[in-house]
């Protein structure tokens, strides 16, 4: 989290910044190398069309959608994502319009996903908080 943070101060703290970004991109390969190795036995076979482009939109899309930096987030956002079009089906060939149109009001109500991190939550509604502490620091001096 330092690394992605901020590399200066990551560094200054005695993080090892190439180690570090190594075992992450070690970490993603090897779950990507296990996750296609199922894929191709569950498939039989892969070929290039099985990848398009739309796979990694969603897988992007879903991460989004449940939160970023959590996990229990983007399993939320993976039923989300799975299960809505699903849902959709009885409005047939306007289901993937209300799907967008569900995905751009989510977008707008809760832009940091259905299950945020806790550091992003605090980051997307430090408005609130300020607008929470004024009214509560406004309350005593008008009961007054």
């Amino acid at each position: 989290m330092a690394v992605r943070e901020d590399e200066d101060v990551a560094q200054a703290m005695g993080i090892n910044l190439v180690a570090t970004k190594l075992m992450a991109f070690a970490t993603g390969a090897g779950f990507s190398a296990l996750s296609g190795a199922i894929f191709a036995t569950k498939i039989g076979s892969v070929y290039p069309h099985s990848f398009n482009v739309i796979v990694s939109i969603n897988i992007i899309c879903l991460i989004i959608v449940g939160g970023m930096g959590s996990i229990p987030g983007v399993i939320v956002g993976a039923f989300a994502l799975v299960g809505l079009p699903e849902l959709l089906r009885e409005f047939a060939e306007f289901r993937l319009l209300v799907y967008g149109a569900a995905l751009v009001a989510m977008m707008l109500l809760r832009p940091e996903g259905l299950w945020p991190d806790v550091k992003r939550r605090r980051e997307l509604h430090v408005e609130e908080d300020e607008n929470v502490a004024e009214a509560a620091e406004a309350a005593p001096a008008a009961s007054a």
